[in-house]
């Protein structure tokens, strides 16, 4: 499905990246679950370092760090925690994916402004994206940015 596609796009340019060199997806889509380590939400929070939150995937250069148990809306109340985590991401890997679902605007935006490009995709008809009188974004919407390495 359309939707399918949208969501396995950042997990698919994750993969691929970490083919050339170690990779990091920032998965945002999914809330954590009982038994998941510990997320960006928590990094930003400050109740967990990167050290529990980055989990390697099996067989390859891509490390994963999930959303955390802490509400998004940390993200956009604590700016200056959030800039140091994104902000430290690159400084270990040179490809950092986030995939992203519908978020606050202003998360959104601090986000976006750490990365050197954006891609959005999205399974939304073209008449059901938002305008700029709209307070918020479709929910299925998925972002992806992806932060190019050094040269």
């Amino acid at each position: 499905t359309p939707r399918d596609a949208a969501a396995s796009l950042g997990a698919n340019l994750a993969r691929t990246l970490a083919e050339r060199g170690p990779a990091l997806c920032v998965d945002l889509s999914t809330p954590a679950l009982d038994g998941d380590a510990p997320g960006l939400t928590d990094l930003v929070a400050g109740t967990a370092d990167f050290v529990d939150a980055i989990q390697p995937a099996e067989g390859s250069r891509l490390h994963r760090i999930g959303r955390g148990f802490v509400e998004t809306e940390i993200l956009d109340e604590e700016p200056e925690s959030l800039a140091i985590c994104l902000e430290a991401m690159p400084e270990a890997y040179p490809w950092v994916v986030c995939r992203m679902v519908a978020l606050d605007e202003a998360v959104l935006e601090a986000i976006a402004a750490h990365m050197d490009s954006v891609v959005l995709v999205s399974d939304a008809p073209a008449d059901a994206m938002p305008s700029e009188d709209d307070a918020e974004p479709p929910t299925d919407t998925a972002i992806t940015a992806t932060d190019a390495p050094p040269e």
